[in-house]
Parts: structure tokens; C-alpha cells; sequence
């Protein structure tokens, strides 16, 4: 294994997994401009990140952000702006 030895205790179990399909690596879609601000507003606070993506949803809904595809945008990346 080229990740040197491990020291596994009973009832633990370590899998590598590899594959030789071929394919380009993922690409990661950017956070909208409007998405960014929106979540930093502090008018848009909210205590979690359910309530968070509800906002989103509602105000890309209403069309309150502007040329933003709601369904590109995910928890993820709106993890990585509200915390």
C-alpha cells in the first residue's frame, strides 16, 4: 500500500478504492455573485443552514436574485459563505 502502514484495532476495517475509468476531474461550480452577497447581508441572517437555503430559495423564487439558477447553487457552497 503507498501510504505506509496502519495500525487497525479489532472491528475496524480500511478500504482503498481505485478505478481506471478515465475522466476529466469535476469542476465546481462558483457561487453567484448575488448569492454571495445575499448570504453576508445581515438583514439575511439566519441559525441554520436549512433556513438559510429556504431564503435563497424563496428570494431566487420571487426573482429577488437576479440571473441566478437556484438549482446550480449547493449546500456546500452556501456552507462556505454562511459559516
Amino acid at each position: 500500500m503507498p501510504f505506509g502502514s496502519f495500525h487497525l484495532k479489532d472491528g475496524q476495517l480500511l478500504l482503498h478504492f481505485h478505478h481506471l475509468c478515465p475522466h476529466p476531474p469535476r469542476r465546481q461550480k462558483l457561487v453567484p455573485a448575488a448569492v454571495h452577497v445575499f448570504i453576508l447581508d445581515p438583514k439575511n441572517t439566519a441559525q441554520s443552514l436549512n433556513e438559510m437555503c429556504q431564503k435563497l430559495y424563496l428570494s431566487a423564487k420571487t426573482r429577488k436574485l437576479e440571473g441566478v439558477n437556484i438549482a446550480e447553487v449547493t449546500e456546500a457552497n452556501i456552507r462556505y459563505w454562511w459559516i
